[in-house]
């Protein structure tokens, strides 16, 4: 019986050139098409969802303005001052200060648009796999950088020859390559090519001014602390470090906590300089896919009930030989 199947269908096709090309072609196109678009989107909603602890991983947001949302950049003081002032409740705190600089060795430079000077817990707080060297300890010390892969072969040729070599950053810091990290996934609102220590940066006139801004400050917490509870006490914080600046300034000042997995999708961040995606654009697509799912599968089925009606001699005839009733569906 399921040889007969195979073979009437196959001459049908046979027999039907142009009208099964048309048949198949059809839904298979529409099936592709809804594939590659739920694709995009499960890459869309993945992002920054790979980090070991991204569940308890916030990014520090400062309100100036209560009519208006609150911006990611903060001044260097801030992150030690949450570690000292929250010890129960932080567990660690990771300033990351995007910046350009001119990195070179003997006769070649190199403009490079995407490095990060971060604190020494960078790689123990996210999950920026290395293949070289010690998560650990890799920025431990201030004369110290961590390249990516592809920008380790892009200067020295492989990620083994980059070990232990030396740039110069804007012709005056010389740092050592003491690690080379993974590349980093398409699906991390955060994007780097080379990690030096944010230590050499310090003692830099206006670092630690707490009105600046210019960083972001990510904090890991306790499993146990509640997000709401915690961001209820930073009036206090901020009464204590902010208070004569915002007297002098005429300003409200605050503070606020983004969960990891929604800084991507921040409506009001799109400004800063790492990665965002817009959740209505992926729920248009999403409505594209199942509009063309249903358009291929209405194409699809009155195509197959001119074919049915077309056959219904063939139907009889099964009928008189005593095919049952699943047995003509099938």
């Amino acid at each position: 019986m399921i040889r007969n199947y195979l073979k009437i269908a196959w001459r049908n096709l046979y027999k039907q050139k142009v009208f099964s090309l048309i048949h198949i072609l059809g839904l298979t196109m529409g099936i592709t098409v809804c594939l590659m678009i739920f694709l995009y989107i499960m890459n869309e909603f993945s992002v920054d969802k790979f980090h070991k602890q991204g569940k308890n991983i916030y990014r520090v947001m400062r309100g100036f303005d209560p009519a208006k949302p609150r911006v990611p950049y903060l001044s260097g003081p801030y992150a030690p001052a949450l570690l000292n002032d929250y010890p129960q409740d932080i567990k660690m705190a990771v300033r990351v200060s995007p910046q350009n600089n001119l990195v070179s060795f003997g006769e070649k430079a190199f403009n490079e648009k995407k490095v990060y000077a971060v604190d020494a817990g960078f790689f123990k707080l996210f999950t920026f796999p290395l293949l070289k060297g010690d998560a650990a300890t890799a920025l431990d010390n201030p004369n110290s950088v961590v390249l990516t892969e592809t920008t380790a072969k892009k200067y020295f040729g492989s990620a083994d020859n980059a070990m232990g070599k030396v740039v110069q950053f804007d012709k005056q810091l010389n740092l050592k390559v003491t690690g080379v990290a993974k590349d980093v996934p398409s699906n991390s609102h955060l994007d780097f090519d080379l990690v030096m220590p944010i230590a050499n940066y310090t003692k830099n006139q206006g670092f630690n001014v707490w009105i600046n801004n210019g960083l972001f400050v990510y904090v890991l917490l306790n499993e146990h602390t509640s997000k709401t509870a915690l961001e209820s006490r930073f009036k206090q914080f901020m009464d204590k470090y902010m208070g004569k600046d915002m007297q002098k300034f005429g300003a409200k000042f605050d503070l606020g906590l983004t969960p990891l997995n929604d800084i991507y999708f921040e409506q009001y961040s799109a400004f800063d300089n790492v990665k965002h995606g817009d959740k209505t654009v992926v729920f248009i697509f999403i409505s594209i896919a199942a509009l063309i799912m249903l358009i291929a599968c209405i194409n699809f089925m009155n195509l197959a009930t001119i074919r049915a009606v077309e056959r219904s001699k063939e139907v009889g005839m099964r009928k008189v030989m005593g095919a049952l009733r699943n047995h003509l569906i099938w």
